[in-house]
């Protein structure tokens, strides 16, 4: 899945290049990093900004694809990340094909 490879070759650009400009994203390493309550990012700025961080954080990050399941106008992601800890995205695409919402899933142990 290209996703997962530009995020484990580091490919930001790449890795951003997937994301609608009026993106929104929900996750645990929102509240965790930006201390941001709602978990939430909006636009693409915001959320490259958040990856490039994670990045900083864990220079040792790696994605390993489990499985996907599709719906309408979305899917969900399954992956490993390098601890182990399982992890599942609620990807939502816009018309052009671009993410366009993102709620994103952890292990209980990540989240601690």
């Amino acid at each position: 899945m290209q996703w997962i490879d530009d995020w484990n070759h580091r490919n930001i650009e790449n890795v951003m290049d997937h994301y609608a400009g009026d993106v929104k994203f929900y996750s645990p390493t929102v509240i965790r990093r930006w201390s941001e309550a709602e978990g939430k990012l909006e636009g693409k700025a915001a959320v490259e900004q958040h990856f490039r961080k994670g990045l900083e954080e864990m220079p040792d990050i790696h994605f390993e694809f489990h499985s996907i399941l599709y719906g309408i106008e979305s899917i969900i992601l399954f992956y490993k990340r390098e601890t182990g800890i399982l992890a599942a995205d609620m990807v939502m695409f816009n018309k052009a094909g671009k993410v366009s919402e993102v709620r994103a899933y952890y292990e209980e142990k990540l989240l601690k």
